[in-house]
């Protein structure tokens, strides 16, 4: 379970949740949220067609953050955030 969904399910704060996480010595991630090549092809495919990564995070399930990092990881440039210079 994502750790926001126990938070709020026993009302504690996640980092709460994360002490008792840890303290049990359960692993916090987990091989399910790793992306194979064809989902990492299709995220970058999807950011250059123009999606934002919020979009792409939405579609797979995580945050706009984590694509960020996997595309980086790939070697795709992203673009600048709007406002930015």
């Amino acid at each position: 379970m994502k750790i926001r969904v126990l938070a709020n399910r026993f009302n504690v704060h996640p980092t709460t949740v994360l002490t008792h996480v840890e303290r049990a010595g359960v692993p916090r991630h987990s091989d399910h949220g790793k992306w194979d090549d064809a989902m990492l092809a299709e995220a970058a495919s999807r950011y250059e067609q123009g999606h934002s990564l919020a979009t792409i995070g939405k579609h797979f399930g995580v945050h706009a953050k984590t694509v960020a990092t996997r595309l980086r990881a790939e070697g795709v440039q992203l673009r600048p955030r709007r406002g930015w210079a």
